[in-house]
């Protein structure tokens, strides 16, 4: 009788360890903090043709355990279906947080550029901040017919055809706009030499944008 007690004792403690051990394994994987920056919010960009093994490499300096993660991914299904763009991940977060974040809609990606001397260095500014290279760019910025929509050619000349085009365009649009406010003007009782005034300078903005 005292030997079966002990069996079943012993039993009770093994099922309340393998109990506790199962508990602390799932919340550890799921909910508890997962990441080492310092900084309140760390961004990760995922790009088009980024393999889940991309995805952790780029995400080993943020987190505690990528092992840990890969199981909750596993889980919860985000292995086989990871989504591009930027994302941020918060100080503090789970793996089920995290996961949550990359599953979300992708931020706003701002590009923000000074005066740049040559074409190459934009296009290296540029390729900083979004998923194509500057190479990529450089080819884009190039192509004959992304530089005929706007007017110029490979050497750098203006298409001058379509620069007509524009200066007439810009001239119809000046007439049609100026005859209505000067109209107006004169039925406000503006007088005679303020209207010549507005005529005058809308013909000088208008000169200065056909340039």
């Amino acid at each position: 009788m005292k030997y079966r007690k002990k069996i079943l004792s012993l039993m009770v403690l093994l099922g309340l360890f393998f109990g506790a051990y199962f508990v602390y394994q799932f919340y550890k994987t799921f909910f508890w903090d997962n990441t080492k920056f310092e900084e309140k919010v760390a961004f990760v960009h995922i790009y088009e043709d980024d393999s889940f093994d991309d995805l952790l490499n780029k995400l080993s300096p943020l987190l505690i355990s990528t092992n840990d993660f890969t199981a909750a991914a596993v889980k919860k299904g985000y292995k086989t279906r990871i989504k591009q763009g930027k994302f941020a991940i918060k100080k503090g977060s789970s793996n089920n947080d995290v996961i949550n974040s990359l599953r979300s809609k992708s931020l706003i990606v701002r590009v923000t550029f000074n005066n740049q001397e040559r074409i190459q260095n934009l296009a290296g500014r540029v390729a900083q901040q979004i998923a194509p290279d500057s190479l990529t760019l450089l080819n884009a910025f190039l192509d004959p017919i992304f530089l005929k929509f706007l007017f110029f050619s490979l050497s750098g000349r203006i298409n001058r055809q379509t620069w007509w085009y524009c200066q007439f365009f810009l001239v119809f649009l000046g007439v049609l706009t100026l005859v209505p406010v000067s109209y107006l003007l004169t039925s406000l009782d503006f007088d005679k030499l303020q209207v010549e005034k507005f005529v005058s300078f809308f013909f000088f903005l208008l000169s200065a944008l056909s340039i």
